[in-house]
Order: C-alpha cells, then structure tokens, then sequence
C-alpha cells in the first residue's frame, strides 16, 4: 500500500462520523483541567477533543499518536511521545518501545476510543498491536474517559481491550438504550451525552 492511500484512509477515518466527534469534543472537554497529566491515544476523536483543549494550561500528554504530536508541535502542551512501531494507516505507534515508555508513566486521566463496544463482550479494537497500547493506558491512568459515537455501540471487533466495568466515563453523541443505561448504573459509569 503507498503512502498517499495510507495517508487518504486516515484522512477519510477523520471524516467519518465527524460532527458526532466534535459534538463528544464539546462535551468532553470541560472533564480536563489546566495542570492534568494525560495519555491519549491515536483515535481520530481524542484528537478532535485536543483542539478544543487549546486554552487550557499546563497539560502534559503522553501519546502514541503520530499526528497529534504534528498537529500540537507548536502548542502549549508538554507532550511525550511512546516511540514504538509505526502503524501508518492509523499513525499509531506500538509495539514493545511504546508499552514500556507508557508503563514508565502515571497520569490523571487516559482518553481512549474503540472500534466498537458491547456490554459483555467491553472495549473493542480491529486489531492486537492498538489494543494492547490502549490497554496498558487504562492501567497507567488513574480514570479513564471513553469517547466513542453511538454507531459503536452493540458492535463487535476483533480483539478486546478491557471491560466496560474499567472505564470511568462515557462520552458519547446519543442516549443509548435502557440496557446501557441500567448497565452503566450498576457499574458506577458516568455518562455523557
């Protein structure tokens, strides 16, 4: 695959669903505060909830994601990247390099989304490399904040990240069903939408 059909799939992932990002953006973004230590990953939405994070002062972000370390380079934020193996149709960094740098951290707060969500089968990635620096985020962080579009829900991907039960927060663009919501209670979830 050449670069420029890498580079228009990551282009056209930015696309899809965009104004449902923007709308989680918007709610997301008053959960960080000026001085928050941050792991993010390299989903198309936790970048779209970076720009609106602009004016906030003294974050530090820690990141597998190759383009929010080029879009943010002249920023405020302190920002540290994994290192790791290079996936260029997701710009994601991971392998061993990235998971040792990420355990080498503790922060505030993780901001991950999924491929896909399901109440007894939890988070969801298309694949095992992205998965595992996702995983290993939640571990490092003490909450973590899910952003994820409805159109996730009630899905099914390849390999699991985690259990519902280890996040913290949802945010995300429509009122899920009456199963969600009851689930989200029982397990103490806050949900945003």
């Amino acid at each position: 695959m050449t670069i420029q059909v890498k580079i228009f799939l990551f282009l056209k992932r930015i696309d899809i669903n965009n104004s449902n990002k923007v709308y989680i953006a918007k709610k997301a973004e008053h959960l960080i505060n000026d001085g928050d230590t941050l792991m993010v990953d390299a989903s198309t939405t936790c970048l779209a909830l970076l720009r609106y994070l602009k004016d906030k002062k003294d974050l530090t972000i820690i990141t597998n994601s190759i383009r929010l370390i080029n879009e943010f380079v002249n920023s405020d934020f302190k920002i540290i990247s994994t290192g790791g193996e290079l996936r260029a149709h997701s710009y994601a960094l991971v392998g061993p390099i990235a998971c040792e740098t990420i355990k080498k951290y503790y922060v505030d707060t993780v901001l991950i989304s999924c491929k896909a969500l399901d109440i007894k089968k939890g988070l969801m990635e298309s694949n095992e490399p992205e998965s595992i620096i996702k995983r290993q985020m939640i571990e490092q962080a003490q909450k973590s904040i899910l952003l994820a579009d409805s159109t996730k829900f009630d899905k099914t991907a390849f390999t699991k990240t985690c259990d519902l039960a280890q996040i913290d927060t949802i945010v995300t663009d429509k009122e899920p069903n009456i199963e969600w919501f009851d689930y989200i209670k029982e397990n103490d979830i806050k949900l945003i939408y």
